[in-house]
């Protein structure tokens, strides 16, 4: 199981508030991204731009955590770990990880803010009987990228402008989809935004 953890790029985190209230997130990187301190120990980042954080607040309130690898790529089998997390901030590391950053000099992300640092409980097997084989793919994302930042920069200047986002490529049947989700979720968290689609 520690070269199935060793090779994901991706792992579901649930944790619970105090009330008990459920949140899961999948957290992403490269291969390795979760470390193996020991035996009972493992540590992932939390990236600059996760804006929610709601893990990690959890975890101040209820260090309970559950984590699940999906080996989706290879054997279709899973990975369940149960235990207790901590926060840590990159000044304020445990011996434990702060060793291991020293000693294995592994590439780290300039981007990690905060480190969740896990005491495990147990881990057990996720039958491979229903979990799906998929196929990796290349992400094709530039362009996405780009149109969001131009469609962001449309928006930022109406605002500043204080014009109300009423531009007709914003009202056009066949706005940029990538378009159309950026104006729709800009407008949810900023009521300074007002726009419409005709569908």
């Amino acid at each position: 199981m520690i070269d199935l953890i060793r090779r994901q790029e991706m792992v579901f985190v649930a944790t619970a508030d105090a009330n008990g209230n459920c949140d899961c997130f999948p957290r992403f990187g490269t291969s390795g991204f979760v470390i193996i301190l020991d035996d009972k120990t493992l540590a992932y980042p939390e990236y600059r731009g996760n804006g929610v954080f709601a893990s990690l607040g959890n975890i101040i309130e209820n260090p309970h955590i559950g984590l699940v690898f999906l080996d989706f790529f290879r054997t279709t089998v899973g990975l369940h770990v149960n235990g207790m997390a901590a926060n840590y901030g990159n000044q304020e590391l445990p011996l434990i990880l702060a060793s291991y950053l020293d000693q294995e000099l592994p590439t780290v992300d300039s981007r990690v803010e905060q480190w969740v640092v896990i005491t495990v409980d147990e881990a057990y097997i996720h039958c491979s009987k229903h979990v799906p084989r998929l196929k990796k793919r290349t992400k094709q994302s530039d362009g996405v990228r780009m149109t969001v930042r131009r469609s962001l920069t449309i928006i930022s200047s109406n605002i500043g402008s204080g014009v109300s986002l009423r531009k007709p490529m914003a009202q056009k049947k066949n706005a940029s989809p990538v378009l159309r989700i950026t104006l729709l979720l800009y407008g949810l968290t900023c009521p300074q935004v007002r726009y419409h689609f005709l569908c």
